[in-house]
């Protein structure tokens, strides 16, 4: 069986404990999402945090599954009007949650740039308070957990700025061009691919261009997931690995949340299992086996996150 690290999921969103918008549409049914992940080969997770409150929230996940569920601190951009705010001191308190939590809080993160969602953080705010993560990372010593979406080479013109600051980072949900990708290649990141990745042809070319010894997988559940428009479908429709059959599989999932049954996946939330949809259509792209583009991504996510560990 393949070995994966979802090095990016948001396990903390309610939709993993029955809540939509607020309304409970079905009972909790986290640890049925968790152990389907394990069925697949799922061995490590990420939990992504992206401001100061999801922090603790995932920590006690990873209280729960020591070296299972990992986490990361700092602040998305969408949401970092509470850093601009908070200055220094909510600084200080991700660095006192590290040093209280060395083995759970692997990276620091998610941080980075988002100019797609400039109605909820202005591009000012957004490159005022990047930087202060640049400084997180260089008192921990923690790798880097980057968003980058839509940023017109603003995003790597920082990273190019900062990068000495740094050790180890990644590029999470890469949909970038070619040319981009190699530019934050050539300085040393890794890439990160889910279902966001694979939309377009021109998404493929890129994922395909990625070096294997760069590349890492992750699902961004509950969003993120592969869809029946994307162009990376046909490659899934193609593949005939028995248990990405049983995950298609139109029993596998109940259409709303709502006609929840035991047991049984929702459409349209996406979950850590789903890595391994993930790890086929890449490898149907590179031309390799799902347990060798696995194996790669495993190795890579393991020494840029966990301590240099490869096993």
């Amino acid at each position: 069986m393949p070995r994966f690290f979802d090095i990016g999921a948001n396990l903390t969103d309610p939709v993993f404990r029955g809540f939509y918008r607020g309304k409970s549409l079905h009972k909790d049914d986290f640890d049925a999402v968790i152990t389907r992940a394990k069925n697949v080969g799922v061995e490590r997770i990420m939990v992504t945090a992206g401001r100061l409150s999801e922090v603790r929230e995932a920590l006690r996940l990873c209280e729960s599954h020591p070296g299972y569920f990992f986490t990361t601190i700092g602040v998305h951009p969408t949401r970092c009007d509470e850093l601009a705010t908070a200055g220094h001191s909510m600084i200080d308190e991700f660095i006192a949650l590290h040093r209280a939590h060395p083995k759970s809080i692997i990276a620091v993160g998610e941080c980075g740039l988002d100019f797609d969602r400039l109605q909820f953080c202005t591009r000012q705010t957004q490159l005022s308070t990047f930087p202060l993560h640049f400084q997180l990372t260089k008192q921990t010593g923690l790798p880097m957990f980057l968003h980058n979406r839509n940023t017109g080479g603003e995003f790597t013109r920082v990273i190019e700025k900062y990068r000495e600051d740094f050790g180890e980072g990644c590029v999470h949900s890469f949909d970038g061009s070619v040319d981009e990708m190699k530019k934050l290649v050539d300085l040393g990141l890794y890439i990160g691919v889910n279902g966001c990745s694979l939309k377009t042809k021109e998404n493929l070319d890129t994922v395909k261009a990625i070096p294997m010894d760069r590349i890492l997988f992750e699902t961004d559940a509950p969003w993120c997931g592969i869809t029946t428009t994307h162009a990376s479908f046909t490659h899934l429709e193609s593949c005939t690995d028995p248990t990405i059959k049983q995950i298609m599989s139109k029993d596998a999932t109940v259409s709303k949340p709502d006609r929840f049954v035991n047991g049984k996946m929702v459409k349209s939330r996406s979950e850590p299992c789903h890595i391994l949809k993930v790890a086929a259509v890449v490898a149907s792209l590179k031309g390799v086996s799902i347990e060798e583009i696995a194996r790669a991504a495993w190795e890579n996510g393991n020494r840029c996150f966990v301590q240099g560990e490869s096993t």
